[in-house]
């Protein structure tokens, strides 16, 4: 169902805008987790179960018949960034994505940091708490991803107010709302 998805997702965005496959010479693919980016190889991504050993770049390319490439997610956000974004005039960058967890992207030059397995610029799991560290969804303590991330805003919010911390959040909860980061953005607004 993966790969269906992928493949229609594409041809929704080709229809949408003003390309047409005609047009496309290649493909870029970005996911996220450990993968072997040579061989085009999802490995174990965490967020993706059941994706394990998969040729997912080779898988593509022969859906769509095009030549396919394959890099992290954050590596792709922030060499696009870079390439056409507001780090066009930058020698090198440092890209931070904010989500289900924290990746990054570093570029350096026009190269981006790869790393083993895609693991170069992971900087989610920069240890930022030595003593008693939150876990975090990988099982290692004390990272930033365990503090900052998306999940991490959610699991200390529940926290906080199963503590009996007084917030507006309650309210918007008692009243159906589903906790969020968007939730807990508005509400400090």
């Amino acid at each position: 169902a993966g790969l269906e998805t992928i493949c229609k997702a594409a041809h929704q965005a080709v229809d949408a805008s003003p390309v047409s496959w005609g047009d496309i010479r290649a493909v870029g693919l970005a996911t996220p987790g450990t993968m072997d980016i040579p061989s085009g190889m999802l490995l174990d991504p965490p967020n993706l179960p059941g994706w394990t050993d998969l040729p997912l770049r080779d898988q593509l390319a022969d859906a769509l018949d095009l030549p396919t490439t394959l890099q992290n997610d954050a590596n792709a956000a922030a060499y696009g960034e870079f390439w056409g974004g507001m780090g066009r005039e930058a020698s090198s960058l440092v890209f931070f994505t904010l989500g289900t967890g924290i990746g990054c992207g570093i570029i350096i030059g026009d190269t981006i940091v790869e790393g083993a397995h895609s693991h170069g610029a992971e900087c989610g799991h920069i240890i930022i708490e030595m003593t008693n560290g939150r876990r975090c969804a990988t099982g290692q303590y004390g990272t930033l991803e365990a503090y900052a991330s998306a999940t991490a805003l959610i699991h200390r919010c529940h926290e906080a107010l199963e503590a009996g911390r007084a917030s507006s959040i309650r309210e918007q909860l008692d009243a159906g709302e589903e906790l969020t980061p968007v939730l807990i953005g508005k509400m400090c607004e």
